[in-house]
């Protein structure tokens, strides 16, 4: 049977006891930060959290892909430098969407006032 084992988890701070199973073999898939506790990250539905959390978790597991089950040995080597770029990139990311949404609605807001005084 399979003895390869991709293990997903929410915890940053997760590890896995392999003693169990001594024939198989461990891959475990976890965010690069943690995603806040109970209510600030697990119940946050707010819709920037959980664009954000999507993104991070897709790099995430980009990253995990190319250093475990490619063997990109540049990925893997220096692992947690390509977790730290794709974090802060993400989080860049996220600020000029949020920003975008701020002036966009803005800009909306202005537009009614010019329209409801006519002017151009």
């Amino acid at each position: 049977g399979c003895r390869k084992f991709i293990i997903l988890s929410l915890s940053s701070t997760e590890t896995i006891n392999p003693q169990h199973f001594p024939d198989a073999e461990f891959y475990l898939l976890r965010p690069y930060k943690s995603l806040g506790g109970l209510i600030s990250g697990t119940l946050n539905f707010t819709s920037h959290e959980i664009k954000t959390n999507l993104k991070l978790g897709y790099v995430d597991g980009k990253r995990f892909i190319k250093a475990f089950l490619e063997k990109d040995t540049l990925v893997a080597n220096h692992y947690d430098l390509y977790a730290q770029m794709d974090y802060d990139y993400v989080l860049k990311e996220m600020q000029q969407e949020h920003l975008q949404e701020s002036i966009d609605a803005n800009m909306d807001y202005l537009n009614k006032i010019m329209e409801k005084y006519d002017i151009k």
